[in-house]
């Protein structure tokens, strides 16, 4: 019989509503905290769930939405970091 790997809970369906900068700063968290593990436990796969996916950072790698210490141009410098040009 198919067991579920993970759940999606009603704190993670909440989190989904999130404004954009929440969903993209838990996406990058979720893309550094891949890149260190291999197998992840309980409390790492809520953070992973946690990702939006790319629709969420695409102002980010517009730099002229960048004006000064902003969400989008800390998130564009952790990924610029996390990521190699291929990944990105």
């Amino acid at each position: 019989m198919y067991q579920p790997i993970f759940e999606i809970t009603p704190v993670i369906e909440q989190h989904f509503e999130s404004p954009l900068r929440v969903k993209a700063e838990a996406t990058v968290e979720a893309i550094a905290l891949s890149k260190s593990i291999s197998t992840a436990t309980s409390q790492q796969q809520v953070e992973l769930a946690k990702a939006s996916g790319w629709g969420t950072l695409t102002d980010i790698w517009v730099k002229a939405n960048h004006q000064g210490n902003t969400w989008q141009h800390r998130c564009h410098e952790q990924l610029s970091q996390l990521l190699t040009q291929t990944e990105i």
